[in-house]
């Protein structure tokens, strides 16, 4: 196609270059999972699983160890559950 871009070369080397950060790609250990369901906002409306933050964090000691082996399950396999792909 014949089109102009959009953007100038110019602009394009100025953007600073960040390191690629490896750690990020590591598996989720258990306490990343409980920390992120404590970060949970209460008194929102419920995702898809219709489970309100509240009860995830009242059940955070008995959820989070099983909700860690989801979660290491979908890392490793990259693949989702069918149970938690969208409609």
């Amino acid at each position: 196609m014949n089109c102009q871009p959009l953007v100038s070369e110019t602009a394009l080397d100025g953007i600073k270059e960040w390191p690629i950060r490896y750690e990020l790609d590591s598996p989720k250990s258990l306490d990343e999972v409980i920390s992120a369901i404590r970060l949970l906002k209460n008194k929102q409306s419920p995702g898809e699983d219709r489970n309100p933050a509240e009860v995830l964090k009242c059940g955070i000691h008995i959820l989070g160890p099983q909700l860690h082996h989801v979660v290491l399950n979908i890392w490793e396999k990259n693949h989702y559950p069918s149970t938690s792909k969208t409609r």
